[in-house]
Formats: structure tokens, sequence, C-alpha cells
């Protein structure tokens, strides 16, 4: 079945909410959810419904839950908002690698 022009991510209103909506995720695992950037964020989402048309506006919805759901279930190990500090407390440092000559009897002549 072929898609209208200009849905979904071919509608740039609804490639715009989805953004929004990641980025607003993204300050809510930072505790940044009420700041005045999250509510700059809330703010840009209000524009009018009729930029999205009805099936749209459900997956947008569908999506919304999803993202919500999936970020409080795996906050710990999901969508990692600042890299490790240090890669040591991360990985363990490799013991050398010997050679299983390295181990080898001698023998005696």
């Amino acid at each position: 079945m072929n898609q209208t022009p200009g849905r979904y991510f071919e509608n740039p209103a609804f490639r715009e909410y989805i953004f929004l909506l990641v980025e607003l995720e993204r300050l809510f695992r930072q505790d940044r959810g009420q700041t005045p950037e999250a509510d700059a964020i809330r703010e840009a989402m209000d524009f009018p419904s009729h930029r999205f048309d009805a099936n749209e506006d459900k997956a947008i919805r569908s999506f919304a839950h999803h993202l919500t759901q999936i970020s409080q279930q795996y906050s710990a190990i999901l969508l990692r908002t600042e890299p490790p500090r240090s890669t040591d407390s991360v990985v363990p440092a490799m013991p050398a690698i010997r050679s299983h000559e390295d181990n080898a009897p001698e023998f005696s002549k």
C-alpha cells in the first residue's frame, strides 16, 4: 500500500514533533524535565493538531507512550546521555597475554 506524500516522516510537522518528544525525554533522563528548556520544548509541541492526520496523531501518541515506558523500565542501561568519565571503571584492565611457550618446561640436554 502506498502512503500519500507528506505522511509520517515525510510530514515535516510529524518529524519535528517526534524530535521534540525525544528531546523532552532526554531532559527527563537528565533530571531536567522541569526546567525552562523543557518548558520551551513543551510550548513548541503545542501547535495545532491539524498538522497531523488521525493516523499520524495515533502514531505519535503510541510512540510517546512507548518511549516513556522504555525509558522508565531501562533507565539504568538505555539511552545514555553522557559518556562514562573513564573507561577504567567500565572495562577492567586485561592481564597481559602470554605465549604458551612462556610456561613450557625447559629440557636439559
